[in-house]
């Protein structure tokens, strides 16, 4: 896994058009050596899942996303492999708590 891969990902503009929200904060916790890294942040509205499939598709991996919004009373969990999203859960805020 290539850190500067990534970091190129999330500075491109251009590409935050197509990730689903209008703007992403995030936070990436990576090593080097680690074959996995930890994204956290967030969105506007929701969860800006084409972000995630993006990262799923262009570097062939499976991303996990788990999401919440207390003040939409949504929440969920999206799970993609190589790009493919194979695992979609949606539920209220309230379900979420107590899941």
């Amino acid at each position: 896994m290539n850190l500067e891969n990534y970091s190129t990902l999330f500075e491109s503009v251009e590409d935050n058009t197509e990730w689903g929200s209008k703007w992403q904060e995030l936070d990436v916790e990576y090593y080097d050596g680690d074959d996995s890294m930890t994204i956290t942040g967030d969105s506007a509205w929701g969860p800006a899942t084409g972000l995630w499939k993006k990262i799923s598709n262009d570097f062939q991996c499976n991303v996990d996303l788990k999401y919440s919004e207390p003040g939409s009373d949504i929440a969920g969990s999206k799970y993609w492999e190589n790009g493919e999203l194979t695992e979609n859960i949606e539920m209220t805020y309230m379900e979420y708590l107590y899941h």
